[in-house]
């Protein structure tokens, strides 16, 4: 029996025809004779004696690779493999391989960058480069702002638990940290632009350096509260670029997520209520709860003191490896040349706000289905009678801004750009509420202050708040120890509601009731038995 060759070497053929010669005489091929071919092929005995059972050479695999043809076909296809071959086979040029064995070996051809470019052209492959090298070494030449939640449990004002929100203001320049929030709730527009305006204020250290200052542009990533018209629009506007980060691609921010790092780093371990998961109370039935009692927890103000401390550490006392011969952000700060420009805060706040132009009706705006009364004080023009702004701008048009997450109140000026006032919203708010409202909120955000007044009321707002903790914790441990309630169950503690005066007078009337009641059956009682005692 012959050997039938495909694309076989000659010596193959010509030993494969002898064993086959020897097998058809002999009726089998011995082993030595095997081993001897083996020997003059360079291959294993296996080989050789699968060789012999398939009467034939195996022809060599001809692997597939792509060319120029089909890197440019991929190109023209937007990097689908699919398409390429359909167009190879309407071209009648198609490879002898399978469409899955197509796609394999273009993704072991081409690396990512390659591939992405291909699919979505530079700006795609640009965005999976790792960095983006971005020279920025003066300072206020770009600030970078991000929000992140912090893995420590701590104790809010109504008494519940939770993970708080940090927001931060960096100098990319020179590291230096700017203005920090920290709030139990989430971060909304409000605190991003006030985040921002302080930053913006700035302040002086002991050394009257000025710290603070106009920024030439501003770096995030593209969260919801940072694409708004407020922190897009408005502060270009004011001259200020806006540059975000391709998505998922916190790297490219990566100063302050650094600094982030830190601060989860060598702040939060050490505290309690640290929560070593990577869980976030996305779905509270996978929310982590903390390991030891809520009660332990400590105040959100003791971790506010804390981080301000570690603000003044960052920036006055620790090198940094970034920055020339590894100084401090702030000598880094002090020794830039560039020219600080400052700006006016107030001007910051009310440019990053939206407006809309309105009516005045009877003391009144309108906006978003809401009334909002003028402030009733005197006008700040000078008029020829002592009159109010409702008399001044009865019936005329007025510029209000507003930001989207306040409705409570907006502020007022008019068309010739004269800043009038806040109008408070007719159905929710007095103005000492609303007062109120906006100084808790403010008392969350916190500049880089670094005088030790500042830090020394720091510190005693947070010896304040965990003493008054300690006294409420042992308050509650003492009344266990007299009263017997049961089982113990460790629950958020609930807060009591104020009876209100409704609720006290029908109180007083079931009261009243039960006295006749008991009154009448006494009297009762008394005619038929001769004694009031109810005790039966």
């Amino acid at each position: 029996m012959a050997a039938t060759v495909v694309k076989g070497s000659p010596v193959e053929a010509a030993v494969l025809t002898r064993l086959l010669e020897l097998r058809d005489s002999n009726g089998e091929v011995s082993a030595a004779d095997v081993r001897t071919a083996a020997a003059a092929l360079g291959k294993s005995e296996r080989t050789v004696w699968r060789m012999v059972k398939r009467g034939y050479v195996r022809k060599e695999r001809q692997r597939w690779l792509p060319d120029e043809t089909v890197a440019d076909l991929m190109h023209r296809n937007r990097g689908c493999v699919a398409l390429v071959r359909a167009e190879m086979v309407k071209d009648k040029c198609a490879p002898p391989v399978s469409v899955r064995t197509m796609q394999r070996t273009v993704a072991a051809r081409y690396d990512q960058h390659q591939l992405a470019n291909m699919r979505g052209g530079y700006q795609a492959m640009a965005a999976t480069l790792p960095v983006q090298r971005r020279d920025i070494t003066g300072r206020n030449q770009e600030w970078a702002i991000d929000h992140t939640i912090l893995p420590v449990f701590v104790l809010t004002a109504d008494g519940s638990w939770c993970k708080p929100w940090m927001t931060t203001v960096l100098d990319a320049g020179t590291r230096m940290v700017l203005s920090v929030t920290i709030s139990p709730n989430d971060i909304t527009l409000e605190d991003v632009v006030e985040n921002v305006a302080l930053a913006a204020e700035g302040f002086t250290t002991e050394d009257g350096i000025f710290v603070g200052g106009k920024p030439d542009a501003i770096m995030s990533d593209r969260g919801g509260d940072l694409v708004t018209e407020a922190m897009t629009t408005q502060l270009v506007a004011l001259g200020i670029q806006r540059r975000f980060t391709e998505a998922y691609t916190p790297h490219q921010n990566g100063r302050i997520e650094r600094w982030h790092g830190t601060i989860k780093r060598e702040v939060c371990p050490r505290l309690p209520g640290y929560d070593r998961s990577d869980m976030t109370a996305r779905d509270p039935r996978k929310a982590a709860k903390p390991l030891i009692d809520p009660r332990m927890l400590m105040p959100i103000e003791t971790l506010q003191h804390l981080v301000l401390e570690e603000i003044a550490a960052y920036n006055f006392e620790r090198g940094h490896s970034a920055l020339p011969a590894g100084c401090t952000p702030y000598e880094a700060w002090v020794t830039d040349p560039t020219d600080v420009e400052k700006v006016d805060p107030a001007a910051i706040r009310a440019a990053m706000t939206q407006s809309k132009r309105v009516k005045v009706t009877r003391g009144q705006v309108r906006w978003d289905n809401r009334h909002y009364d003028l402030p009733h004080g005197a006008a700040t023009i000078a008029t020829p009678f002592a009159q109010t702004w409702r008399e001044i701008l009865a019936n005329k048009y007025v510029i209000i801004r507003y930001l989207p997450t306040r409705p409570e109140f907006v502020e007022i000026e008019t068309e010739q750009g004269q800043h009038v006032g806040r109008a408070l919203w007719t159905e929710l708010l007095t103005a000492d509420d609303a007062a109120k409202t906006l100084g808790h909120r403010k008392k969350a955000v916190q500049g880089a202050r670094t005088s030790m007044e500042d830090r020394a009321k720091s510190e005693a707002r947070s010896v304040q708040a965990m003493a008054a903790r300690a006294a409420e914790i042992a308050e509650v441990e003492h009344d266990d120890e007299t009263v017997d309630f049961g089982p113990r169950h460790d629950h958020k503690p609930v807060k009591k509601r104020p009876e209100t005066a409704k609720a006290a007078a029908k109180k007083a009337q079931a009261k009243k009731r039960r006295d006749t009641t008991t009154a009448a059956v006494s009297e009762v009682v008394l005619a038929k038995t001769g004694t009031d005692d109810l005790g039966f």
